[in-house]
């Protein structure tokens, strides 16, 4: 391969000067061969007339016959250039003589580009000649990746020399090489995991894309090699670490199912044994009240009022216990819900606490429908209106407001509705916004305003279970604004 000066060649100047220079010297060079046969030929006649008597006038025709071509090629007129200095007519052998040269020159560029281009890519890339049956291009990436120079990967064989005798799945390594060298020729750019072997005998897992063609007429495949080791590494620690997460979280559910069942086991143990104690407590002060009540006084009456204010507030506060630990290990059926049918209800169940407060409650029918479960819907209204009804002063009559809205996002279609219990209560300062969502979290004695101290922790935890969540606006001395936001029914 010369090499190629681009200099002269690209310059228009210079173009210009070797175009006109062509042109002026388009006398062509007549070929050596063909003169000195004819002459030779010529001389014969010449010798046959003088010895065999050949006549003249056949000597002269064939001696003309002979030259003809020589003097129409020397004697005819230069070619003519146009006006962009092209040349417009035929210069016979000669313009085919610079096409080639031009053609010549396009390949050894092509070429040359060809070479650049698989010498710096990334990744290893080789050429192996299917006739020849050796490697006629190998880049420094395959060198480096080989640990072997270009003039040894040369003389070797990619599947006989670089390639152990089997596969990582058990195959033959030139029984597959072949099939997948097939489907090159046969159109496919395969790509496939390999597994080659570097100058020190290590092996090497790579990637290879194989993609056939021609090179100098003859067919070749070009192989690019990546190495895939580290990367295979990657996905080993991946598939590990997914493997002992499973094993944990397998673990960990049966942990927790356990967990589960332990608290059945004491929800049943706090309904059934620990009330028995309270209600013995409740008949045997009723039974003194009913018995002893004149002759223990007021202060002893007042003794067993006490008696039966705790055992009573102990049996609300178990009664709370259980919902709130049925919440943590049930499972919900989730449905749509009408929650004016649930607000009603849990008003309801409130009759008595509304009435003896004379509390407002005003409700913004209709309010939307929602995903959930209208049990524990239930339980969710009645601790917030209750607790509105609940903390307020005793001075002020509670007004009670219950209205929901519609929450959109970029102005799509709503698919999470927000309800608002509003209240005219004494409100909660805002350093305490996340603490009265705690089991048995108290802003205020039981003395001021009774309660048990977990009915917003139901509210939280049935919230979680239906997929939504609540919360609460501060607003201290002017009321408290909770709401709850939940999946939108269809």
């Amino acid at each position: 391969m010369g090499n190629i000066h681009s200099g002269s060649q690209n310059d228009p100047q210079n173009r210009k000067t070797n175009r006109e220079g062509e042109v002026a010297s388009a006398r062509p060079v007549i070929p050596i061969g063909y003169a000195g046969v004819a002459t030779l030929i010529a001389l014969l006649i010449v010798v046959l007339n003088q010895y065999a008597s050949v006549p003249w006038p056949v000597s002269v025709a064939v001696i003309a016959i002979l030259y003809a071509p020589l003097f129409f090629l020397w004697f005819r007129p230069p070619p003519r250039l146009g006006e962009t200095k092209r040349v417009t007519a035929p210069l016979g052998f000669l313009g085919g003589v610079s096409a080639s040269r031009e053609t010549e020159l396009a390949l050894r560029k092509s070429e040359d580009r060809f070479r650049k281009l698989i010498e710096h890519a990334p990744e290893a890339v080789v050429v192996y000649d299917l006739e020849r049956g050796h490697l006629v291009v190998v880049n420094r990436a395959a060198e480096f990746l080989f640990k072997l120079p270009a003039s040894e990967l040369h003389a070797r064989d990619p599947v006989r020399d670089l390639s152990p005798q089997f596969q990582p799945n058990g195959r033959e390594s030139g029984e597959m090489a072949g099939e997948l060298i097939q489907r090159a020729i046969q159109g496919e750019t395969p790509v496939f995991e390999w597994t080659h072997i570097d100058g020190d005998g290590n092996p090497i897992l790579c990637e290879v894309r194989l993609l056939a063609f021609e090179l100098d007429d003859r067919p070749a495949l070009r192989g690019s090699v990546i190495d895939i080791r580290e990367r295979k590494r990657i996905e080993k620690e991946l598939q590990d670490l997914a493997v002992d997460l499973e094993i944990r979280v397998r673990a960990r559910t049966i942990e927790l199912e356990q967990l589960n069942e332990d608290l059945k086991a004491f929800a049943f143990t706090v309904s059934h044994d620990l009330r028995a104690p309270l209600r013995a407590v409740c008949g045997f002060a009723d039974a003194l009240a009913e018995d002893f009540g004149d002759r223990l006084g007021d202060s002893g009456n007042e003794c067993i009022s006490d008696i039966q204010d705790a055992a009573n507030r102990m049996d609300t506060m178990i009664s709370d216990l259980l919902i709130y630990s049925r919440l943590g290990y049930s499972d919900l059926r989730l449905r749509v819900v009408g929650l004016d049918a649930v607000v009603n209800e849990a008003m309801e169940a409130l009759r008595a606490e509304i009435q003896s407060s004379e509390a407002i409650v005003n409700v913004r029918s209709p309010l939307p429908t929602v995903i959930g479960d209208h049990a524990t819907l239930v339980d969710v209204f009645y601790n917030l209106i209750g607790n509105a009804i609940k903390f307020v002063a005793k001075d002020r009559q509670p007004i009670v407001n219950v209205y929901g809205e519609s929450l959109t996002a970029d102005n799509a279609a709503p698919t999470r509705v927000r309800i608002w219990v509003d209240d005219n209560g004494i409100g909660v300062n805002e350093a305490y916004c996340e603490r009265i969502f705690r089991v048995f979290s108290r802003l205020h004695g039981v003395e001021r305003y009774p309660g048990t101290g977990i009915g917003l922790a139901i509210v939280a935890r049935a919230c979680e279970k239906l997929n939504g969540s609540c919360g609460m606006e501060p607003q201290q001395d002017e009321g408290s604004r909770f709401w709850i936001e939940l999946p939108l029914g269809a």
